[in-house]
């Protein structure tokens, strides 16, 4: 790849707007192209964006020499085919979580990514973060986690709703993926049972789930679209062991307990 990548948007969704920003302040990206089977959605995000063109042809990216890598932002249930045809096309990946619907399709890509030889990373930003590395190395093998999300059911400043996705029913692939994802990559051990419920409702991005790992920690998850828009936060995970315990505000500022080591603040 070059020193300085092109790259371009397959799905131009409001994901992807997150994602132009990362864009903007890493030097070495640039923006080639936005792709959007929806015509106006394309538009509308080169406009905002730039790049060099917009497209509804996805075979136009993928033949596209220029474009080193993708950033698939396109409903949950396409992720595994385009990530797979993406590799064909010999582009590098990041796609938005979660990468597949089913172990299955998940093995698949790691297998495609290994014969064509390109990298593949999904949205999990959580576990790359400085709050969570410097709680992994303060806190090790924690007893009990609890990550709190609980958010407005429509984005406080556009109004938007959050998510009408089907596929985010239960929130499982979608809010609570991150909740669980974090759990697993915090507690450094593997689930042995799982309890789980969630709320078949308008806000069906709603669960309550528990986790049992192999080390005897317990995980906690509790994801809501019923959360008000005052003081309430939208990221809240509290990580509970006898030597040393911690919180993060909002998931970029960290709180230690028990421990010299010092926190880690607007992160």
């Amino acid at each position: 790849m070059d020193e300085q990548p092109n790259v371009a948007f397959i799905g131009c969704g409001r994901i992807s707007k997150s994602h132009r920003t990362n864009i903007d302040n890493t030097r070495k990206m640039r923006l080639i192209s936005t792709m959007d089977v929806v015509e106006e959605v394309t538009q509308g995000r080169a406009a905002q964006d730039g790049g060099d063109y917009c497209t509804t042809d996805l075979n136009l990216v993928f033949s596209d020499s220029n474009i080193d890598a993708v950033i698939v932002c396109s409903t949950h249930n396409t992720h595994a085919d385009l990530t797979v045809q993406a590799l064909s096309a010999g582009k590098h990946i990041f796609v938005e979580k979660p990468p597949a619907m089913a172990i299955a399709e998940a093995k698949s890509m790691q297998r495609a990514a290994h014969h064509a030889g390109f990298q593949v990373i999904s949205g999990w930003w959580f576990k790359h973060s400085p709050v969570t590395k410097r709680l992994r190395q303060i806190v090790k093998a924690p007893p009990f986690i609890l990550f709190t999300s609980r958010i407005p059911p429509h984005h406080t400043k556009t109004r938007e709703q959050w998510s009408n996705d089907p596929y985010a029913r239960y929130g499982l692939l979608d809010l609570a993926s991150y909740n669980l994802h974090w759990n697993l990559h915090v507690m450094q051990s593997k689930p042995v049972e799982v309890t789980a419920m969630g709320l078949d409702a308008v806000a069906s991005n709603t669960s309550s789930i528990l986790i049992q790992f192999e080390n005897g920690g317990i995980g906690n998850s509790i994801t809501s679209l019923l959360g008000g828009e005052g003081i309430l936060p939208k990221h809240y995970p509290e990580v509970g062991a006898e030597d040393a315990s911690a919180a993060t505000l909002g998931s970029v500022n960290l709180v230690l307990e028990g421990s010299d080591a010092p926190g880690i603040e607007g992160n």
